[in-house]
């Protein structure tokens, strides 16, 4: 049975500040595909604004995919700083004929508190560890030009 969801349309940062904390168990960002993405949604402050909204054992999936960035190291980065856990999984290799159902490659990223917040991804093989080496972009400081592929 689908999951009784709640969709708040408007700018990600300008419209958690209005929430309550612990609020959401779950929240996905998913802007990043484009040639242009939204930086202020991959900082240290954006990564605080994620943390005191989500319920204490709430989970933040990013969709990573870019074919011109690469922001996994960024999310590890951001993660590692709040002392949190993170997993990546890329499904970027499609059986032939997909394209045309609409499914496309994706890279996601699931952030957590803990692991157990993670359930049974931490032992399903398909999602690993992600890659560490990032910069930490803050509202102060972010480079696009270092995520360049």
């Amino acid at each position: 049975c689908p999951p009784k969801t709640n969709v708040i349309l408007g700018d990600a940062r300008l419209t958690l500040a209005s929430q309550p904390a612990a609020a959401y168990d779950m929240l996905v960002l998913d802007a990043f595909s484009s040639d242009a993405i939204p930086v202020h949604l991959l900082t240290r402050e954006a990564f605080a604004l994620y943390d005191r909204v989500l319920a204490q054992r709430g989970v933040l999936a990013v969709h990573v995919s870019n074919r011109h960035l690469d922001l996994e190291p960024i999310v590890a980065s951001l993660a590692s700083n709040a002392g949190h856990v993170a997993r990546v999984r890329g499904d970027t290799v499609l059986p032939t004929g997909t394209l045309s159902t609409g499914r496309t490659a994706a890279i996601w990223i699931l952030v957590a508190r803990a692991e157990e917040d993670l359930g049974t991804i931490t032992i399903n093989a398909r999602w690993t560890g992600l890659r560490a080496g990032g910069e930490l972009w803050t509202d102060d400081f972010s480079n696009v030009l270092r995520v360049l592929r």
